[in-house]
């Protein structure tokens, strides 16, 4: 399979019509204290291939990602799974915009996933490709290839 190039390595909310992250799956959040700022640990679907016959399986161009909300406030969370090793996200959805005290606007972000919702309002997100993607028979990639758990903001070759 040919390589995938990124369009570019930070997308932030201006990017939010472009982008979807069904089947992302997240292996990691944190709150970042000082910063009011909510992170998570991604593989990013990039691209959904379909299958060439007799294959019936979908393959995949997937790159780990830390994507970053920023002036976090109101957080609500509801996940119920029996295992907990990841969380796969159906998408994200932005709504309610308002203005904070310091004139700022913010939304109404929603992380809706196959083991539950979270919702918080946040100004925006920044996103950032770690490494380039990869061609994959699954929609996550093994720990080991995605350099572990990380919120690291450098992207190294992506």
């Amino acid at each position: 399979m040919e390589s995938y190039t990124l369009e570019k390595r930070i997308w932030t909310q201006d990017d939010f019509e472009d982008m979807g992250w069904h089947d992302s799956t997240i292996h990691a959040m944190a709150f970042l204290l000082n910063e009011w700022d909510l992170g998570f640990d991604i593989d990013y679907l990039l691209q959904w291939i379909p299958p060439t016959p007799p294959e019936i399986s979908f393959s995949f161009w997937v790159a780990p990602a830390t994507l970053v909300f920023h002036d976090v406030s109101e957080v609500k969370c509801d996940f119920s799974w029996p295992c907990a090793t990841h969380l796969t996200l159906q998408g994200i959805d932005r709504s309610d915009e308002r203005q904070t005290p310091s004139g700022l606007s913010e939304w109404l972000w929603t992380l809706d996933g196959n083991e539950g919702t979270m919702h918080f309002f946040a100004t925006g997100y920044t996103q950032c490709f770690r490494k380039a993607p990869s061609f994959q028979a699954l929609q996550k990639l093994p720990l080991e290839k995605r350099g572990g758990i990380s919120f690291d903001y450098t992207p190294e070759n992506a």
